[in-house]
């Protein structure tokens, strides 16, 4: 008893122990520390009232999961709320047992995840922006290797693709460019790799009846890897094209 005293109050992990109804019977130090009740005011309160609002219902659901479980841990999380009004998430074990006098209780067992669950929070929202942003770009971004294959392109503005982009990945440079332009790009991605320096190209993409211009920054992703930003600057070459047409009309 005195081991199992032991274990009960000093684990820093919030212990608690109800009877069938949900009720709490005891706690452990570890609760007061969490939540800031103390034993005294939550024994003979239901459990659930530690729980935040919006999540009781699903917790009693699991509840009595557990009690139809007899000896098998049901695992949730769930947000519980301290004495403060303050909210912290838990990851919490409930298994049913019995008693010494036979009697079935319930006993969970919750830590403390809110860091983590904040961190996955914040990366969703970080992903969700960096997707916003990247649907945002009239840019196409690529991630060629060395050898000249298409990695990945990012999701931006699918009204700048001339090329769907499930019909590039994995495909090589030499499928879609001259083998003089191939020559060109790797000596381009070659000394990307090698400075880790940016470097700035224009080229033309030869089409079905269409041949757009594009003007690339390539830079280094890693070792073996570059990014390649690419943006149609056609209008513009057309426009040069014009201007040393009437130029040269002109002379």
């Amino acid at each position: 008893e005195e081991r199992y005293r032991i274990l009960y109050e000093d684990n820093p992990s919030m212990y608690f122990t109800a009877d069938t109804e949900g009720t709490v019977l005891s706690v452990n130090n570890f609760v007061y520390e969490q939540l800031g009740y103390p034993a005294s005011e939550l024994a003979g309160q239901p459990v659930l009232n530690v729980f935040h609002p919006d999540d009781r219902d699903f917790v009693q659901q699991h509840f009595q999961a557990c009690l139809q479980q007899p000896g098998q841990a049901i695992q949730i999380e769930a947000r519980k709320v301290r004495k403060n009004g303050s909210v912290l998430w838990v990851r919490e074990s409930a298994r049913a047992v019995h008693d010494l006098n036979g009697q079935m209780v319930v006993l969970l067992i919750c830590d403390d995840i809110t860091e983590r669950i904040r961190a996955q929070e914040a990366r969703a929202a970080s992903l969700a922006e960096l997707h916003a942003l990247f649907a945002s770009m009239q840019d196409t971004v690529l991630v060629i290797d060395r050898e000249g294959v298409y990695q990945r392109i990012a999701p931006t503005n699918p009204n700048k693709y001339y090329l769907r982009p499930e019909n590039v990945i994995h495909k090589k440079l030499s499928d879609f460019f001259s083998d003089e332009q191939v020559g060109k790009f790797h000596k381009v991605i070659e000394q990307v790799l090698e400075t880790r320096e940016t470097i700035r190209i224009e080229y033309k993409l030869e089409l079905n009846g269409y041949s757009p211009w594009f003007e690339s920054s390539v830079s280094p992703m890693d070792a073996n890897t570059t990014i390649w930003v690419a943006r149609d600057i056609s209008e513009r070459k057309q426009t040069e094209a014009k201007l040393h047409l009437q130029s040269a009309a002109l002379e």
